[in-house]
């Protein structure tokens, strides 16, 4: 298929080899994700100008489309994509396009997982014995005497 060159310094993306990159390594619970595109020439150099046609698409776990993605065109080949903050753990979908055609491993996926939970300590906690887990017991002064840590269940 022949594409279309463009007449703005007759330069065009080859969307098999664009990348989207997040722009942090984990992805937290009610924050917005950022990525970016860089567009790469059919002959595998940087495009160094913007102009292409982008659209991003976001799914989330419950498979619910996120209406407002914005892409910033920073006109130097790379385009900057913020989506609203995520607030379902899970695994969100995004669907990267240039021109029409998925980019380089589009759709991405974006795990995000639940931060931790701190549970209240008082007389209305249910006992210990009802609640299933591993307890570890260290770094007490008065412990530190005492036999080594024990695991309950």
């Amino acid at each position: 298929k022949r594409r279309r060159v463009r007449s703005r310094h007759g330069l065009v993306a080859d969307p098999k080899q664009c990348v989207v990159t997040p722009s942090i390594a984990k992805q937290e619970l009610d924050e917005p994700c950022q990525l970016t595109l860089t567009t790469y020439r059919p002959n595998g150099d940087k495009l160094p100008v913007g102009g292409e046609e982008v659209t991003v698409k976001v799914t989330t776990p419950e498979g619910i489309r996120l209406p407002e993605v914005d892409i910033k065109d920073n006109e130097n080949g790379t385009y900057t994509i913020s989506t609203p903050p995520l607030t379902v753990p899970g695994p969100y979908k995004i669907d990267v396009t240039v021109d029409s055609v998925p980019v380089k491993d589009s759709p991405l996926t974006i795990e995000l997982a639940t931060l931790p939970v701190e549970v209240p300590f008082d007389k209305e906690t249910p006992l210990l014995s009802d609640i299933p887990f591993d307890l570890l017991v260290s770094g007490d002064p008065l412990l530190d005497a005492a036999p080594p840590p024990t695991t309950s269940h």
